[in-house]
């Protein structure tokens, strides 16, 4: 017989979220999850396209927080500030937050430290004019063209 010690258990990756909403519950604010999950596709929608949770304050407002990695933070505020929804958010008085989570070492366990950076109006792309098309919408747009030549090319001329 031998004395193995026992592997150690991995722990189940847990997400950022639930860490989330008890920072701001700590701080007083009433914090809600606002991204929808669909079954069985392992997909998930946020908000406006970037908006994992809202909460409110009776003296701060009202946020939107785009809840992340560490990894992931300079990618998920380029998509925050590339979203022309989020602009009319912040111009109808809503602040929006990107809270990132990265796991510190400290001694032999770690500790979860947000970094919280507010996303300004004065911070967004937004651009004046039409957006820019979709692959999709090219591949309609070039069909009914060469349906409408086709059409041209079969009247009789007058």
């Amino acid at each position: 017989m031998t004395d193995d010690p026992e592997p150690a258990k991995r722990r189940k990756p847990t997400s950022h979220i639930p860490r989330t909403l008890k920072l701001y519950a700590d701080r007083g604010w009433t914090a809600q999850v606002v991204e929808r999950r669909i079954p069985f596709n392992h997909v998930t929608i946020d908000l406006w396209g970037c908006l994992d949770v809202i909460a409110m304050h009776p003296t701060h407002g009202i946020v939107g927080i785009q809840v992340s990695a560490a990894t992931d933070h300079a990618r998920r505020r380029d998509k925050m500030l590339a979203e022309p929804r989020m602009a009319t958010w912040l111009a109808a008085g809503g602040q929006a937050v990107l809270c990132s989570w990265a796991l510190r070492k400290v001694g032999k366990g770690g500790r979860w430290e947000p970094r919280e950076q507010a996303i300004l109006l004065a911070d967004m792309q937004v651009t004046a004019g039409p957006a820019i098309p979709t692959a999709r919408q090219l591949a309609t747009r070039e069909r009914r063209e060469a349906r409408r030549a086709q059409l041209r090319i079969r009247l009789p001329a007058a």
